[in-house]
């Protein structure tokens, strides 16, 4: 096993470790994985995932309960999580892409989506493309002002981006509000013991942003976080009326938004989007429902990294 891993790698032209390590199963192996490799402060800070295929056909092997459970365990071990949605698409390393890569910043936990766009443009696979930079705004905000804090964040980080800002409402992003308003008071408190000084922090458009954003959300009900996603499938169908009406409504939110990305990404040779935070309860119809939301939230999309990061990223002018 291990000399099969050793020549895809070679196959790829990739540089890496093969490791084979023994378990009784593969959420097991996973989860020993991330939490024993590496050594003292050499460690990995990423965990690349495949998003499962056949989640839905796999019911008796609990897959979603394991996809769930190892994002858990990626953020215990403040990892950030890179998902690949229909790795099959990918392009080998002869095939090379001239198009665009589109990133949807909803959620503004760092900077890992510029991070991967930008590496992945000093590869001669994706080097022709250009990135595109698509934010969320609410209807009461300012969308104008918003653009422009956005293309000084990114000339600031020498990144070449198109920046466009998409109004939508509420109800089109529920699923990401509550997250949205925890990241800036978690990036905010970063930039606290970061103690940096006032001029520094004027260089940070994207802070500034998202005060003047997040000044203007109305309060999420904690009630609310019981269920994240929603739409129970046929396994568990006599478990549908634990699904409540607020859970209902981020599913629709979820094709709503879908529409939103596949309207204007549709010819994207790549999309990297944020990948929604998983549900705080432990159960298959928990799991089950977050699996279904992201199925329709990435619906219709040829290439999809799903990314979360760990809270640490943060891209600055002096990276």
């Amino acid at each position: 096993m291990e000399s099969l891993l050793k020549a895809s790698l070679t196959q790829a032209k990739v540089q890496g470790f093969a490791e084979v390590l023994a378990a009784k199963d593969v959420e097991d192996g996973i989860s020993a994985l991330i939490q024993t490799e590496g050594l003292g402060g050499l460690k990995p800070n990423t965990i690349v995932i495949c998003w499962p295929v056949n989640w839905k056909k796999d019911y008796e092997a609990y897959t979603a309960d394991a996809f769930v459970r190892t994002i858990a365990i990626a953020e215990a071990r403040r990892c950030a999580v890179i998902v690949p949605k229909n790795i099959n698409n990918f392009p080998d390393s002869k095939e090379i892409q001239d198009g665009t890569i589109d990133i949807w910043w909803i959620i503004h936990d760092g900077g890992l989506l510029f991070l991967i766009a930008f590496l992945l443009k000093r590869n001669k696979v994706w080097s022709r493309c250009r990135i595109r930079l698509f934010t969320v705004a609410q209807l009461e905000d300012n969308s104008v002002e918003m653009k422009k804090d956005l293309e000084q964040y990114m000339y600031q980080l020498r990144i070449e981006a198109e920046v466009n800002v998409v109004e939508m409402d509420n109800q089109e992003i529920s699923a990401y509000a509550y997250e949205r308003t925890l990241k800036l008071a978690e990036r905010v408190q970063l930039l606290k013991d970061l103690k940096l000084p006032d001029k520094e922090l004027q260089l940070q458009p994207q802070i500034l942003m998202e005060s003047l954003l997040n000044n203007q959300r109305q309060s999420i009900d904690e009630s609310d976080d019981q269920y994240h996603y929603t739409f129970t499938p046929h396994q568990l169908e006599n478990l549908k009326k634990s699904v409540g009406a607020s859970s209902m409504r981020k599913m629709h939110s979820a094709v709503r938004l879908n529409q939103q990305i596949r309207d204007r990404s549709h010819d994207a040779k790549l999309v990297l989007i944020n990948l929604p935070s998983p549900p705080s309860k432990q159960t298959s119809l928990a799991a089950f429902s977050y699996m279904e939301y992201v199925d329709a939230l990435t619906e219709g999309l040829h290439r999809l990294l799903l990314m979360r990061g760990s809270g640490r990223e943060v891209i600055t002018i002096f990276s």
